[in-house]
């Protein structure tokens, strides 16, 4: 799925500009710590999940300049539709186990996933009277935040439920704050060197603006305006 993900770069920069090789940055990034985590037997099987978040993050991206005027409602649909698709790609590539892979991995990982979509709409939202890199970032963090504490709390009593278990409140709240996150960490790390990018970036950026809507609240300076022209 590596190979995929690299010709459409490079066939997208050829077609329409070489502004978007910048993505081979955060792609090698996240694959450099993936490598090292791998190596790390506790976190080894976090991999292939790393792995498939990485690609589909490169491919949102890479769509995010492709077709960047959309209505919000479709970028999301998208956002589900690149990170289901290249996710069940990924772990079918490395060859998962299919029982591990049903039950444990492809679950988690699409939980992640939706945090993250969740993080970038609830950015967008908070970003849109006033943007500035430093709130766009930290909303990013508390809206992956917010999700994964209410998607593990909401595993968690389901599961409870389902299984007859029962436990005292004041003793799952700490898996709760913790496993959050985590999670959040996890999906935050991934998706950072993808934001840094698009605020140095011209055409990242200013394909971040029109999918939030926030052309009409940034001010662009006159260096941009031109490097976005002559793409």
């Amino acid at each position: 799925m590596t190979a995929v993900v690299v010709l459409l770069i490079l066939v997208s920069a050829i077609s329409r500009s070489n502004a978007i090789l910048a993505l081979f940055i955060p792609l090698a990034l996240n694959y450099l710590w993936l490598f090292i985590v791998g190596k790390i037997p506790p976190l080894k099987p976090f991999y292939p999940t790393g792995m498939a978040l990485t690609l589909s993050l490169t491919i949102l991206w890479l769509y995010s300049v492709v077709a960047p005027r959309r209505h919000p409602i479709i970028c999301i649909i998208s956002a589900l539709i690149i990170f289901t698709l290249f996710g069940i790609a990924t772990y079918h590539s490395i060859g998962i186990n299919d029982y591990l892979y049903r039950t444990i991995l492809f679950p988690y990982y699409f939980l992640l996933s939706i945090a993250i979509i969740a993080g970038l709409v609830f950015s967008g939202i908070r970003c849109r009277k006033r943007f500035t890199n430093r709130r766009f970032i930290l909303s990013l963090l508390i809206g992956i935040y917010i999700f994964n504490l209410l998607a593990l709390t909401g595993v968690t009593i389901y599961g409870m439920k389902y299984t007859g278990f029962s436990s005292s409140y004041r003793l799952i709240l700490p898996v709760f704050l913790g496993g959050s996150l985590l999670a959040t960490i996890i999906s935050f790390l991934l998706i950072l060197p993808y934001i840094l990018i698009t605020f140095r970036n011209a055409l990242f950026r200013t394909a971040m603006m029109s999918v939030f809507g926030l052309t009409k609240n940034i001010a662009i300076n006159d260096d941009l305006k031109n490097e976005c022209e002559r793409r």
